[in-house]
């Protein structure tokens, strides 16, 4: 008896000993804490494209198809562009909608973890740990790559989705407008559609834009307007979403007298200076003298800008995602002997190769998208490698490559090694 109660001492000293050595590769509180982390950053983002869902929820600016009785293809246009985003919504901001919506993708995603769970069962041999320890790890592990995995389908459908209501929008004939939006305001709001958000400061294009606008052509009871005070707030952003779809529809009439210029845009020459751009595609049409078109397609190009934005937000959440989590799962697998050791490795090497594919090709796909370059002056359908396309893939592929080859070759544990030393 007395035997055993020492060798029970023994083994929790020798526990004790292996959890605070965190650096020796023995521990299994490194990956276990990883696991929460990844968690918890998934939480984190989950929240945030809830609270971005809820605050930045702008309306469609194109008006149902009741609106377009004598432009039955606009109609149809509208609806689909409202029928879209009306559902992307749902899919970006909840993960239950998403596999509400996308239930073969989740029972093909949950047999895929139950294979690779049955194939670390049989190959699991424990080396210092007992099996419950294996077993926790490996029930955290499936579960964050499970979510890793939804997040990926859920950033390519997203994206697929958004690309067809980008590409209906070219189909509305007012692209002119889009070329026509001035270097400042291309600056401003095509950035909504890559890196940043909006600010108080930049709604004052559209309300300068706005006020332009004879009263007759104006929704009723839509007065002229200031510049907010306290920020670009949703109210204002639906106001003038409201305004658009009113301008719409007393637009489509007209817009069957645009020269083929004017409703489906001019061939964009990046070489070309903006100003002999401008007046390649000026043509006069038959509606030239109504002043308040040009103004009000301008107002409706920036309302769009503005409302597909709410949508890039929710992309760009999605990405640092499934990258903080799928490097998080990589970090947890290689800082303990877990088994299958390799198969593991090579697993979550393909998941980060994955994300970065997926990352990489839906930036690739919007630089060739036409309405993001006809705001951006860059050559429709076709792709344009510049310095702008170069940052925003370093910005998510760059700490995947630094972390990724940092833990490979050592230089990971080498750099935090003193830190984890002062703090045991």
């Amino acid at each position: 008896m007395s035997a055993s109660k020492s060798a029970s001492r023994l083994d929790i000293v020798m526990f004790i000993e292996r959890s605070v050595s965190v650096m020796t590769g023995h521990s299994i509180l490194p990956p276990l804490l990883l696991l929460a982390v990844g968690f918890l950053a998934y939480g984190f983002f989950g929240l945030k494209r809830h609270y971005v869902g809820r605050r930045f929820n702008v309306r469609c600016p194109y008006p149902g198809n009741q609106f377009f009785k004598d432009s039955p293809r606009v109609g149809r246009s509208c609806v689909e562009i409202r029928t879209l985003t009306r559902g992307l919504h749902f899919k970006l901001t909840s993960l239950f909608e998403y596999v509400r919506r996308r239930r073969m993708t989740t029972l093909l995603t949950g047999l895929g973890l139950g294979v690779v769970c049955l194939i670390v069962i049989l190959k699991n041999n424990p080396m210092y740990e007992d099996r419950g320890w294996h077993w926790l790890f490996l029930g955290g592990f499936t579960l964050l790559l499970g979510l890793v995995l939804l997040t990926l389908f859920r950033f390519v459908d997203g994206w697929k989705d958004l690309k067809r209501t980008l590409d209906t929008i070219a189909l509305i004939p007012m692209v002119a407008a889009f070329d026509r939006l001035p270097r400042k305001a291309a600056t401003l709001f095509g950035g909504y559609l890559m890196a940043a958000n909006p600010r108080s400061a930049h709604a004052v294009i559209p309300i300068h834009v706005f006020n332009q606008l004879p009263q007759g052509v104006r929704a009723p009871e839509m007065p002229n307007v200031s510049p907010p005070g306290r920020g670009y707030d949703t109210e204002t952003l639906n106001w003038l979403s409201l305004q658009s779809r009113h301008l719409m529809s007393i637009l489509a009439p007209h817009w069957p007298t645009h020269s083929v210029t004017d409703a489906f845009g001019k061939e964009v020459h990046p070489d070309k200076g903006e100003d002999a751009q401008r007046a390649d595609g000026a043509e006069p049409t038959a509606c030239a003298t109504l002043t308040w078109i040009r103004p009000a397609e301008d107002l409706i190009a920036i309302q769009a800008i503005v409302f597909v934005s709410q949508f890039f937000i929710q992309l760009r959440n999605l990405a640092w995602a499934m990258v903080s989590g799928a490097l998080l799962l990589m970090l947890a697998v290689t800082l303990y002997p877990f088994q299958p050791e390799q198969l593991l490795l090579y697993g979550l090497l393909g998941l980060l190769a994955a994300v970065a594919t997926s990352i990489v090709w839906v930036m690739y796909e919007l630089n060739k998208n036409e309405i993001y370059s006809r705001i951006t002056r860059s050559t429709p359908n076709r792709f344009d490698l510049n310095l702008d396309f170069a940052l925003r893939v370093a910005q998510f592929i760059g700490p995947m490559v630094l972390i990724v080859g940092a833990q490979l070759s050592g230089g990971l544990r080498a750099l935090f090694a003193p830190l984890l030393e002062l703090l045991r």
